[in-house]
């Protein structure tokens, strides 16, 4: 079963989740940033091809930071077109220990990806 989910659903779960969760929570996920698009407010348009469907949301949690800090940053980015949700590519920001372990800093989803 596919559930489809709509920009004004998006965008009230962007609003209940952005607030950064308290320090007994720190596996808990949040919303660091976002935009939908809004026909109302052209500062949202991101893209003047298709402006129906843009969004960008980045998640991330507390651990996540603050492990960030404990190395040096080098940060690698991928998206794969097979980790999809709602039809739109999944992107992963990260880094690398000396070891060759990838940290994930952040996950992504975004309408455009084109940079």
């Amino acid at each position: 079963m596919f559930l489809i989910i709509f920009s004004g659903e998006l965008g009230e779960f962007c609003l209940n989740n952005s607030n950064l969760p308290g320090e007994e929570l720190p596996n808990q996920a949040f919303v660091l940033d976002y935009v939908i698009f809004d026909p109302t407010d052209p500062d949202t348009l991101i893209d003047y091809e298709d402006p129906e469907d843009q969004f960008r949301v980045v998640l991330t949690t507390r651990n996540l930071l603050k492990f960030s800090l404990h190395f040096e940053l080098v940060l690698q980015s991928d998206g794969t077109y097979k980790l999809m949700w709602q039809c739109f590519p999944v992107l992963i920001l990260g880094s690398s220990d000396y070891d060759r372990r990838f940290h994930p800093i952040l996950l992504s989803v975004c309408s455009r990806e084109a940079q």
